[in-house]
């Protein structure tokens, strides 16, 4: 590959041009000016190498702001997460972990490694407030949501939600399934089957304790969360089933 930080040619550089690095707009363009008292056939090669080092740059660019905000929406969201844990009580950071860890990881999955990070930063703009007492001669930590971070919690939920992300490796492997025998691809079914069928035995202990207690306004919103992903899995199996059967019936490798 050519080194972007010099022309293909030299001899379409100006006498005494000087070289420095991250300058490529200015650079080229200099260099482009002036070229174009050499032989048409140089200049163009050497414009279309611009073209081509100007796109990659740009291509780079968008590529590293998007990543950027991919994870700011991502630290922001573990902040909502641990917001709408802590104005329901106050939790040390292994609650919190332990909450995610449960009912909502069937639709939200989170660091632990984020959590606490999460938490100093929600205290430094007054989201939270901390709580250090001693239980038993050991140091216990709690946070408490204060008005502001109730504040940001409700903003939040009022603001129009992005794109729900869906991803399934299962489902990757299956559309390129046909490299493979078809085997290779039940296999991946199954294997996907037997954790939907393990989750939604959970999801349904949790839905039915739910069930009892009604009463009390939250747990409704736990109930709505937890229908959806019992209807959802067993849609899952449904579709399972008759991937399977399609798979197996059509003979071949």
């Amino acid at each position: 590959m050519e080194s972007a930080d010099r022309p293909v040619d030299d001899r379409l550089a100006p006498t005494g041009t000087e070289w420095r690095e991250g300058e490529a707009g200015f650079r080229y363009v200099v260099w482009f000016t002036l070229g174009g008292v050499l032989h048409a056939e140089g200049v163009l090669r050497n414009c279309l190498i611009i073209l081509s080092q100007s796109a990659i740059m740009y291509q780079n660019d968008i590529s590293n702001r998007y990543i950027k905000e991919n994870d700011m929406a991502r630290e922001r969201k573990i902040d909502m997460v641990i917001l709408g844990l802590l104005s329901h009580e106050d939790l040390t950071g292994y609650d919190i972990k332990k909450r995610i860890d449960g009912a909502i990881s069937f639709f939200w999955k989170g660091s632990f490694g984020n959590i606490y990070p999460a938490l100093k930063g929600m205290e430094n703009q007054g989201l939270i407030t901390k709580n250090d007492t001693s239980v038993g001669g050991r140091e216990k930590t709690t946070y408490h949501i204060t008005e502001s971070g109730s504040d940001a919690l409700k903003d939040w939920l009022k603001e129009e939600q992005a794109s729900n992300e869906l991803k399934y490796e299962t489902l990757l492997k299956l559309f390129f399934g046909g490299a493979e025998s078809r085997g290779v691809s039940v296999h991946n079914i199954e294997v996907f089957e037997k954790q939907i069928q393990k989750d939604l035995k959970v999801l349904k202990k949790y839905s039915e304790a739910l069930e009892k207690a009604l009463d009390v306004e939250d747990h409704i919103y736990y109930s709505l969360t937890a229908s959806f992903g019992i209807e959802t899995y067993e849609a899952y199996l449904k579709w399972c089933a008759k991937a399977k059967k399609m798979l197996r019936q059509r003979g071949g490798k």
